[in-house]
């Protein structure tokens, strides 16, 4: 049986610190990452593999979450350079996901994966603005993927505040962008509350 982990969670809930504990202790568990098998962190840069990934997200069902997300964004006014490489990143997940399922290693563990790329792809400091309706209807359109049941999210609980305190005390050389010095409670709470949307509509979602 395949095992894939997806974690999920604010910045500083210890995502990559729970992912890097279990690697070290389960040495034949391999870290799945977002774009790394793509793009050559684990040896997969071959021209070979980009093209079964490509190929694995040319499907309506694929194809109509891009075109939906692509909606998305233009009618909440994020049609900007940085959403739309993570609404392609978004896709590319889903392709080497289909991957995975055909591999013969078993075990997978990403810290960056579906439901932390969708809330990148909507990342903007004016999240009042932004149509929280439409948001879920992307987020239950999900639902009608059958690779996703096949996953094991696990949702590593933090509260916005602590993720607030736990940003600013990050060392500068190793924040990201989405908490580079702008990060606000605000925006924290924003994200915690998608969270809690994938929360409501999935049942094959763990908290840790």
């Amino acid at each position: 049986m395949k095992f894939v982990v997806d974690l999920f969670g604010l910045p500083g809930s210890g995502k990559t610190t729970m992912a890097e504990g279990v690697v070290s202790h389960f040495k034949n568990i391999e870290i799945y990452k977002l774009n790394g098998r793509l793009w050559g962190d684990k040896g997969k840069n071959s021209v070979f593999y980009k093209i079964r990934v490509i190929t694995s997200i040319l499907r309506f069902k694929y194809v109509k979450i891009f075109i939906n997300n692509i909606i998305l964004l233009k009618n909440n006014n994020l049609l900007k350079k940085e959403n739309l490489i993570r609404n392609i990143r978004l896709i590319l997940y889903f392709g080497e996901l289909e991957i995975i399922f055909r591999e013969k290693k078993m075990f997978y563990l990403s810290d960056n994966g579906l439901f932390q790329t969708f809330v990148s792809m909507i990342f903007t400091y004016d999240y009042d603005l932004i149509n929280l309706n439409e948001v879920e209807k992307i987020i239950i359109s999900f639902k009608n993927v059958p690779i996703i049941k096949k996953i094991h999210f696990t949702y590593v609980r933090c509260d916005y505040l602590t993720s607030y305190e736990r940003i600013n005390m990050r060392n500068k050389s190793i924040r990201s962008k989405l908490d580079n010095g702008d990060a606000t409670k605000k925006i924290l709470k924003w994200q915690s509350d998608i969270f809690d949307l994938f929360l409501k509509h999935f049942n094959n979602i763990i908290m840790v």
